[in-house]
């Protein structure tokens, strides 16, 4: 498997579940709205979330964006959280995902553990998991958090989940799918 990368942030609304997940306690990287300056309707926060979410690649394009990769954006949007009075947990990905990395210092953050997640980021494969009494033995392997501790773990899940999806059992076709290792992030103030 390739070496992981750090893609960057995704910031969570704590008032907002997604209940995705009915048969074990799963907080996870679709645990709660993501992105939650989204849902505001002012100038700042509109502008800001359009930063998150788009940028111009290489060619020109559009690239639609999952995480904040630049120290600064992640500053701004989560002060915007503060200001908006947002109850927010922070957390820092790492996959082999290539097209978003983080290029700048680590934050202080705290291992929760390995998620298979599809790129655009959905609930998928976690309410996949959740449905299919086939992941009964994968399940069993989650943490307290709903995540996979190992690296081994994960790995045997992706490849019962990727099996499953090739022979058209579950799923919506090939996707692109990644192993993410998954922290949370210190915030130790509420202004950066």
């Amino acid at each position: 498997m390739s070496k992981f990368v750090p893609n960057g942030y995704l910031i969570q609304d704590l008032n907002k579940p997604t209940t995705y997940v009915k048969t074990f306690q799963y907080f996870g990287i679709n645990s709660y709205i993501n992105f939650p300056l989204s849902s505001i309707n002012n100038i700042i926060c509109k502008k800001l979330t359009d930063l998150q979410s788009t940028k111009i690649d290489v060619d020109g394009y559009h690239q639609f964006l999952e995480f904040i990769s630049n120290k600064n954006l992640y500053e701004d949007y989560i002060n915007g959280c503060f200001e908006n009075k947002i109850n927010i947990r922070i957390f820092f990905c790492e996959s082999t995902y290539k097209k978003e990395v983080f290029s700048d210092s680590l934050p202080e953050m705290k291992f929760l553990g390995y998620e298979y997640c599809p790129i655009p980021l959905d609930e998928q494969i976690i309410t996949d998991l959740d449905c299919f009494e086939l992941f009964k033995m994968h399940k069993s392997k989650l943490n307290k958090f709903g995540l996979f501790n190992t690296f081994d773990d994960v790995l045997l899940f992706k490849k019962a989940y990727d099996e499953f999806v090739v022979n058209e059992i579950i799923g919506d076709g090939l996707e692109c799918s990644y192993i993410f290792k998954v922290y949370e992030v210190n915030v130790k103030s509420k202004k950066l």
